[in-house]
C-alpha cells in the first residue's frame, strides 16, 4: 500500500539538471534526474488528474517557501507525501521509493509562509 516507507533524497542542483522552478510552485518530472517530460505546477493550483504524467512522477523541484502534495489518488484522495522548498532555497528530490512513483494522480501545491505554518489544505 501506499503508506510503505518511503525514500527521499534531498540533492542540489549541481547533481542533476533541474530546471528553475522560478515563480512557480513545483515541477515534477518522469525522470529520476529531472530529465524527460515536465510538468510545472503554478502556485496555489490544484490539479485534479495529472494525465499523462500519472503514477510516473520520479523527481521534482519545490520553489522556496512553497509546499507540494502529491495525492495517491485523483481529486486528492487517498494517501499524500508532502514535499516542501525551504526557506533559503528550492528544495530537489529524486523519489526512491516506486510505491510513491507508482500511485501519483493528483496534486496541490502552495506557497508562502503561511501555507508551511497551516499545512495542508485543498479547500
Amino acid at each position: 500500500l501506499f503508506h510503505l516507507a518511503l525514500l527521499l533524497v534531498c540533492v542540489s542542483a549541481e547533481e542533476f539538471f533541474c530546471d528553475d522552478a522560478g515563480k512557480k510552485c513545483a515541477v515534477i518530472y518522469r525522470h529520476k534526474r529531472c530529465g524527460q517530460d515536465r510538468f510545472v505546477i503554478d502556485t496555489d493550483a490544484k490539479v485534479k488528474d495529472l494525465d499523462d504524467f500519472n503514477d510516473e512522477v520520479q523527481s521534482l523541484v519545490v520553489t522556496r517557501n512553497c509546499m507540494l502534495f502529491l495525492y495517491e489518488k485523483a481529486h486528492f484522495k487517498g494517501d499524500f507525501r508532502i514535499f516542501v522548498g525551504n526557506a533559503r532555497s528550492e528544495q530537489y528530490y529524486k523519489l526512491d521509493d516506486t510505491t510513491l512513483v507508482e500511485s501519483t494522480k493528483s496534486a496541490t501545491c502552495r506557497c508562502g509562509l503561511d501555507s508551511i505554518k497551516n499545512g495542508h489544505s485543498h479547500d
